[in-house]
């Protein structure tokens, strides 16, 4: 009896850390949906501000929207600028990380890849190569094969594989004009693939 109950409270301790991170995973997802898109994030960042005025107006008894539109007499660039500017800044800052995050992880793929022996490949879910580095350009001239058709260097199941069941990372072997490329494939991002891959010799 005593040890079914201990059991009861070890599993109701589990589903309630599973719960936890579900919820902190689903904040996080909500977050990263939201940030990823600017003019989202600066409507409701500066609706935000514009409630937390109107709740600190109503507290000290103004009429919040009299006062704003007083603006109106020191000139209509006053109110645009009140009524705006907790919108637009938040858009510039957050157009600014997301552009500035894309060329950190665009000078990422053009340098340390190209100084990696190995065939390194970013592409898209559907197979179309995102960029390939110096190692897999090298392969492709030593065995005659022209630079555009660089798809030649994705294996052709690489459509089927899905991490949502756990399969990611994982190995898959692929032949090209007789060569054997074992590749270690992964998820960077919800958008692409990341291959690296080495030359099979028998």
């Amino acid at each position: 009896m005593a040890h079914t109950i201990k059991q009861k409270m070890i599993k109701g301790r589990v589903l309630e850390k599973i719960q936890q991170k579900s919820k902190k995973l689903m904040l996080l997802n909500i977050l990263r949906y939201i940030f990823s898109r600017p003019y989202l994030a600066a409507l409701i960042v500066g609706s935000f501000i514009h409630a937390g005025k109107w709740l600190n107006f109503t507290f000290h008894g103004i009429d919040y929207y009299e006062n704003t539109v007083k603006l109106i007499d020191h000139g209509l660039i006053f109110f645009v600028i009140d009524i705006l500017m907790p919108y637009i800044i938040p858009f510039a800052v957050i157009t600014i990380s997301v552009k500035l995050a894309k060329i950190k992880e665009k000078e990422f793929y053009n340098t340390f890849p190209d100084m990696n022996p190995d065939i390194i490949i970013k592409c898209d879910l559907s197979g179309m190569p995102l960029y390939i580095n110096k190692s897999a350009k090298i392969f492709l001239f030593e065995n005659n094969i022209s630079v555009v058709e660089h798809e030649a260097l994705i294996p052709e199941n690489i459509t089927s594989i899905n991490d949502e069941n756990g399969e990611l990372p994982c190995r898959v072997t692929h032949n090209i004009e007789g060569v054997k490329i074992e590749y270690l494939v992964s998820r960077p991002d919800n958008n692409s693939l990341f291959l690296s891959g080495r030359i099979i010799k028998n």
